[in-house]
């Protein structure tokens, strides 16, 4: 059976993933958390903001290959 992250488990995977990142890199264990936690966010918002690109339409990034894409 695969260990699961659940919202009821995350205070204890969250504390150890601290402890073991204080003694990896030597900040203190309440740093480890914020940071964790600050990387935790950004990977929500990454996730968020690649579904809403989803659902909308992709812009290459050009003038000359956007106007390609519409219909004449």
């Amino acid at each position: 059976m695969d260990p699961q992250i659940t919202p009821q488990n995350w205070n204890n995977i969250k504390s150890a993933l601290a402890d073991f990142l204080s003694e990896r890199t030597g900040i203190d264990h309440d740093e480890a958390e914020r940071s964790l936690e600050v990387i935790v966010a950004r990977a929500a918002e990454k996730t968020l903001s690649s579904q809403k690109k989803g659902a909308g339409t992709q812009n290459s990034g050009t003038v000359e290959e956007d106007s390609e894409e519409q219909a004449p």
